[in-house]
């Protein structure tokens, strides 16, 4: 297969199988003998069979949507990390509905972000499947990219599950209403899998970040930023999110 210049690492699709191996092991023109064969011991190039081209834009805009809900997920989980003190707690969620009220734009454009998200996140999801042996994968990358769409299932559930229990559990005592939402009334299974879900939250964000840096083709050249960035960002988002799960379960 000769190597499609689409497919170089600094315009990987986020499949996993680009980095470092196209510009390791390119095969020689027909006859030419222009440029060196890989070495034995060399990997083969990444063979995706030009797939990855028409999932480009799809991974671009899946990260990107990433990026800017950030946002939202620091507030959202710092707001709840208040649970353990819930006078602040209800302040500070009564700050927020009287932002939303104000501004309710803002709470359009987050649900629209959302929902692209989820969307494009679902047809990602779709195409790739959920077994381990995925042959866009690099070895070394496969357990990376098997746990992400796993967690990408878990955190489908968990929000989905989240936005019905809106409508049962009507506004009542501040704290008492998000602690029913976020357990569905105490539910001893729906407090484990919300555990899972926040653990599945932090570990997709941080690798969510390194690949999609790759995917824009930013993430060669600032490799360590990046891993720093992706390390800190689900470690952040670990503690903030285990905290408000403990406030709420307690």
């Amino acid at each position: 297969m000769t190597p499609n210049p689409t497919d170089s690492p600094s315009s990987s699709c986020g499949c996993g199988g680009h980095d470092h191996m196209e510009s390791k092991a390119q095969e020689p023109h027909a006859g030419c003998g222009c440029h060196p064969a890989p070495p034995p011991n060399d990997p083969k190039p990444h063979s995706c069979g030009g797939g990855c081209r028409g999932i480009r834009r799809s991974r671009r805009l899946h990260a990107a949507l990433g990026v800017l809900l950030l946002g939202f997920l620091f507030l959202h989980l710092g707001v709840a990390s208040l649970g353990w003190v819930p006078a602040r707690y209800d302040r500070a969620s009564a700050w927020l509905r009287y932002l939303s009220e104000t501004l309710p734009f803002l709470e359009v454009l987050l649900l629209m972000a959302v929902a692209l998200q989820v969307l494009v996140g679902v047809k990602l999801l779709l195409r790739a499947g959920l077994g381990y042996s995925a042959s866009r994968c690099k070895e070394d990358d496969r357990g990376r990219y098997y746990l992400q769409r796993w967690s990408a299932l878990i955190l489908l559930i968990f929000v989905i599950l989240h936005v019905v229990s809106f409508k049962l559990w009507p506004v009542g005592s501040v704290l008492a209403e998000a602690t029913g939402r976020f357990t569905l009334g105490g539910n001893p299974l729906m407090i484990a899998f919300s555990f899972l879900a926040v653990v599945a939250l932090a570990f997709h964000l941080g690798n969510g970040l390194w690949t999609g840096a790759s995917v824009w083709g930013v993430r060669e050249l600032y490799p360590r930023l990046f891993l720093f960035l992706a390390l800190a960002i689900g470690g952040v988002i670990a503690l903030l999110g285990l905290n408000a799960w403990a406030a709420f379960t307690r």
